[in-house]
């Protein structure tokens, strides 16, 4: 699993073995699959319980939303080593948190300094359509923050942050508010402004980036998912800045990245035969480098 360079072909990996919202085979997650396959990831999902044996068969791991699932102390071991040795890894949580989804992915993530809390934070001020859908500040100059002006961030959560080594690279705005979820419903909005919605972190040898936010993965509706303002160019820097172990948290000109490029179909099937048919280039990479 983890060398010193970044592998001509990087491996990303999806839990699926404790009811996890985020399935890859389903229609609402078409858009994301289809980015990662035309950025040259090789995707891949653990079905049962995750161990260190099958983490080292990948370079990136996604644990998207846990529902009434709960990860084992062996499992989570397991994350946290595959995380110190190099391994990156994207926690997504939603709405209400732990609480609501009766999960413990917070015992993951409390190992890395931070916690996904129990709420719903929406905000009265600046949303899209609803005030659910807050638009929030980009608080960081960050590679996974390039060319990212505005992202919509859907009925999601906030996170608290034990560790200030943390970077927050999204937060709530000066009029959000924020709906606990206690005793199996929601109480009354609290002001919660300046909240860290989606955070970096490099740990050991490793990566880690939380989002507080599921929908913002999900291709259903361009008013809140994948297709939302910036959140394609977001969700494709962060699978990027993951996949890279050389780049740099701000890149420089100088940097070889992994980095998802949107074309047109024709373009990508001209590129297709150049390189299986013709064998012209080795790869997508030898070719965008020749050119």
């Amino acid at each position: 699993m983890a060398t010193d360079d970044t592998p001509a072909t990087v491996a990303i990996c999806f839990t699926q073995g404790h009811n996890e919202k985020l399935v890859i085979e389903q229609v609402q997650h078409e858009g994301l699959v289809d980015m990662l396959f035309r950025s040259g990831y090789r995707l891949g999902k653990i079905e049962t319980w995750v161990s260190w044996q099958k983490l080292c068969d990948y370079q990136v791991l996604v644990i998207g939303s846990p529902q009434e699932g709960l990860l084992e102390e062996s499992e989570i071991k397991a994350i946290i080593e595959f995380v110190n040795s190099g391994g990156s890894l994207f926690l997504i949580s939603d709405e209400g948190g732990d609480a609501k989804a009766r999960s413990n992915l917070n015992e993951v993530a409390k190992h890395f300094g931070f916690t996904f809390t129990p709420g719903i934070i929406v905000d009265t001020v600046d949303y899209s359509e609803k005030q659910e859908y807050v638009r929030p500040r980009i608080t960081a100059r960050h590679f996974i923050t390039r060319e990212v002006a505005q992202i919509v961030f859907a009925s999601g959560c906030d996170i608290e942050i034990q560790d200030e080594s943390l970077t927050v690279l999204a937060a709530s705005g000066p009029n959000a508010m924020r709906n606990p979820w206690k005793d199996g419903e929601w109480g009354e909005a609290e002001p919660a402004p300046d909240r860290p919605l989606i955070i970096v972190k490099r740990h050991g040898q490793g990566k880690v980036v939380a989002c507080g936010n599921f929908s913002i993965i999900t291709s259903i509706s361009k008013t809140y998912g994948l297709f939302a303002a910036d959140n394609f160019t977001l969700v494709g820097n962060i699978f990027a800045w993951l996949a890279n172990k050389k780049a740099e948290d701000v890149s420089s000109k100088s940097d070889v990245v992994h980095m998802n490029i949107a074309v047109e179909d024709d373009l990508f099937y001209w590129m297709e035969g150049e390189i299986k048919d013709k064998q012209r280039f080795e790869s997508v990479n030898a070719l965008v480098n020749f050119a």
